[in-house]
């Protein structure tokens, strides 16, 4: 009886052998310093797998709505937060230009207090406790009108009563800010939202040529038409 062939794996080793010294043969052959280097795959990245694996949301089915990544605390997982934005409140409606102007000029007239019959060289002269002061810039103190009093109907805080300016409650009161709610918070914004009305027409009214004494009547004006 014949017997079958066993495979015959030394003759493959054998030519993995030679195919190995003919490696090593052109190693050899190659200069000194240099060596064959094999390309070698590049593996893609855990982020890069991610990206391509999540679909891309359109912009305009956001609905509106904001998207911020953030991580969950625990896992680390990548979470989206929608956040809705809030339509931004519209400010008072302003007057025309017009209409201020007319406002100015009968501002201006109610509240005349001599000066505009001063001349020019009257209404730059320091008062009497600036005279023989070192001025350091070119800043210099000029004519100060009489103080406005407010009406009696406007109430008013306890420095405006003292004859120093001088608030008591503000020195002898509570030095922790106050946490306001309910119908005090609602007294305050309406406060905030007067006296910004105030500084906007100040601002409004201040150009090249007005003087100080006039934006103080522009001033005391806006705060009486407010109470």
């Amino acid at each position: 009886e014949e017997e079958p062939e066993a495979p015959q794996p030394q003759a493959e080793a054998a030519q993995d052998g030679d195919n190995s010294g003919d490696d090593d043969q052109e190693g050899a052959d190659a200069p000194a310093g240099k060596k064959k280097r094999r390309p070698k795959k590049k593996k893609a990245g855990a982020a890069e797998v991610a990206a391509e694996a999540e679909p891309e949301v359109p912009a305009d089915a956001a609905g509106g709505e904001s998207e911020d990544d953030g991580k969950d605390g625990e896992g680390g997982a990548g979470q989206k937060k929608k956040t809705r934005r809030g339509k931004k409140k519209a400010g008072p409606k302003r007057e025309d230009d017009e209409t201020f102007a007319k406002w100015v000029e009968a501002t201006l007239e109610a509240t005349k207090n001599g000066t505009e019959k001063m001349s020019p060289q009257d209404l730059i002269k320091p008062p009497q406790a600036f005279f023989g002061y070192q001025y350091t810039g070119e800043l210099r103190a000029a004519y100060v009108s009489p103080q406005m009093k407010m009406p009696e109907d406007i109430a008013k805080p306890d420095y405006a009563l003292d004859p120093n300016g001088v608030s008591l409650c503000e020195r002898q009161g509570v030095k922790e800010v106050p946490i306001v709610e309910g119908e005090e918070l609602a007294t305050m914004k309406v406060a905030c939202r007067l006296g910004r009305e105030v500084l906007d027409t100040a601002a409004r009214f201040m150009k090249v040529g007005v003087t100080g004494d006039q934006i103080d009547r522009i001033v005391y004006q806006a705060c009486v038409d407010r109470k």
